[in-house]
């Protein structure tokens, strides 16, 4: 249900900026946990920039953040006593999010020329799985309270600041952006780690793809 609203929204904003100048715009970048925890994540991505003016673009835009893997020694523990009291359990956190959100582009300074400065401003949902494995003798150990993997999914907020720079044939850019956690209902079960809050840094390049109407029609006039 939540991927066909999604789908909804992405045609009625392709549908309402129809006539905008349209750029379709790839990213890479790099983010971690605002928090203070040892989360990280790659971020690859696509989202379209609908520009109405030179001050403002409206942006859509799809993100997958990729784990970067995380490994720690926790304890397992046995009633056996033929065996050792405890054991080294290897335990492994992969942190991965997939995002969709709404986003606007106010340009700030530089607006007239090829270096040009933004405020970014993005609404978004994100769906994020914290996977969660352990590795050790389950026959005859056991880990007590053990992480259990994380699957949620909500409403999050996110801003920055962007730097622009016109080419030729295309813009590239960078931006570095704070997020909010996601806006969800808490577990009660007890885990050693929360959802991330991703401090991101993202740069990529814009493809021009459409004209405004009235450009074409300036265009023909001569």
């Amino acid at each position: 249900m939540k991927k066909i609203l999604i789908l909804l929204i992405i045609l009625q904003t392709i549908a309402h900026y129809a006539k905008a100048q349209t750029n379709v715009e790839t990213f890479l970048g790099w983010q971690r946990d605002l928090k203070g925890g040892d989360f990280k994540q790659l971020n690859t991505g696509v989202q379209f920039s609908f520009k109405e003016s030179l001050d403002y673009e409206f942006i859509l835009q799809l993100q997958r953040s990729w784990p970067v893997e995380l490994v720690f020694n926790d304890s397992a523990f046995t009633p056996n006593t033929d065996l050792p009291l405890y054991a080294s359990a290897k335990k492994s956190i992969r942190p991965a999010a997939n995002s969709f959100a709404l986003g606007h582009r106010i340009a700030v300074a530089g607006k007239k020329t090829a270096n040009i400065f933004f405020i970014i401003i993005y609404t978004g949902i994100r769906f994020q799985r914290i996977a969660v494995k352990y590795e050790y003798d389950r026959d005859n150990y056991t880990v007590l309270n053990p992480d259990k993997t994380l699957t949620r999914a909500g409403i999050y907020l996110s801003g920055g600041a962007e730097y622009m720079r016109v080419l030729k044939n295309g813009r590239i850019f960078c931006q570095l952006t704070a997020s909010t956690e996601s806006l969800q209902r808490k577990k009660k079960y007890p885990l050693s780690f929360s959802s991330m809050a991703p401090l991101a840094f993202n740069a990529g390049y814009s493809f021009h793809i459409k004209k405004k109407v009235n450009e074409k029609k300036h265009q023909k006039s001569f």
